[in-house]
C-alpha cells in the first residue's frame, strides 16, 4: 500500500467537515421552514376561531322577586313560542314608528329600536315614511301619541293591528284624533351578535308593512 499523501489527506477531511456544515445547515433551515409553516397554520386556525360568533343568549326566568328560577340557552326556533312576546313586540313597534315626542334623544333611542326590529322592504317602507314625515320637524309643532287596541294574528307570518293616535299641541292641547290599521308580515332569524342579542334578543322582525288610515 503506498503512503497515503498528507496533502490530499488533509483536503479530504476538509471537504468532509465543510459537507458536513452544509448538511447540519440544511436540516436547519428545513426545520425552520416546518416550524413557520405550523405557526402559519396555528395562526390560521386561531383567527378562523376568533370570526366564529361565541354568543350564547341565555333566557332568565325571575320569580315576582326579581330571583332567577330558570336558565336555559335560547332556542333557535321558528318562532317565539310565547305568542304575548310577539304581540308585546309588535306593539311597542307600531308605537315607536308612529310616535313623536319632544324629547329628542329619547325619540332617536325609540327609532334605533325599531329599526332594530325591521328587516327588508319594511325597512325601504320607513325610509319613505320618515323622508316624507320627519318626526324630528313634526315634535316642533305637536306631539303623536298612539296606543294599540288591537292585535289579531291573521296567519302563522301575518298580524293585523288596529291603534289610534293622539295629536296634541305642545301645550297639551288635543288637536286631533285618528284611527289607523296595519298588517304587519313578520319572520324570526336567531340573533347572532352581541350588538343583535341586545337590541332584538328574540330575533322577531317585521319584514313587510301595509297602513292605512281608518275613515
Amino acid at each position: 500500500m503506498k503512503d497515503l499523501n498528507p496533502y490530499v489527506e488533509a483536503r479530504r477531511e476538509w471537504n468532509d467537515r465543510y459537507l458536513d456544515l452544509v448538511q447540519a445547515r440544511r436540516w436547519w433551515q428545513i426545520a425552520a421552514v416546518a416550524e413557520l409553516a405550523l405557526a402559519g397554520v396555528l395562526g390560521g386556525g386561531l383567527v378562523a376561531l376568533g370570526l366564529q360568533h361565541k354568543t350564547v343568549p341565555y333566557v332568565v326566568e325571575v320569580d315576582a322577586l326579581g330571583a332567577a328560577i330558570a336558565v336555559k340557552p335560547v332556542e333557535a326556533a321558528g318562532r317565539p313560542t310565547d305568542e304575548r312576546i310577539v304581540r308585546y313586540q309588535l306593539a311597542a313597534f307600531i308605537r315607536g314608528t308612529r310616535g313623536v315626542m319632544t324629547d329628542r334623544v329619547a325619540m332617536k333611542r325609540g327609532l334605533d329600536q325599531v329599526y332594530a326590529y325591521a328587516r327588508g322592504s319594511a325597512r325601504a317602507f320607513l325610509d319613505d315614511h320618515y323622508r316624507a314625515n320627519n318626526p324630528f320637524e313634526i315634535a316642533k309643532t305637536y306631539t303623536v301619541l298612539p296606543a294599540v287596541t288591537s292585535l289579531l294574528q291573521l296567519s302563522e307570518r301575518s298580524w293585523q293591528v288596529r291603534w289610534n293616535e293622539e295629536q296634541r299641541g305642545l301645550d297639551g292641547t288635543l288637536l286631533g284624533r285618528s284611527n289607523w290599521e296595519a298588517v304587519l308580515k313578520v319572520e324570526t332569524v336567531p340573533p347572532a351578535t352581541a350588538d343583535a342579542i341586545q337590541m332584538n334578543p328574540f330575533g322577531l322582525y317585521v319584514r313587510e308593512i301595509r297602513w292605512t288610515k281608518q275613515l
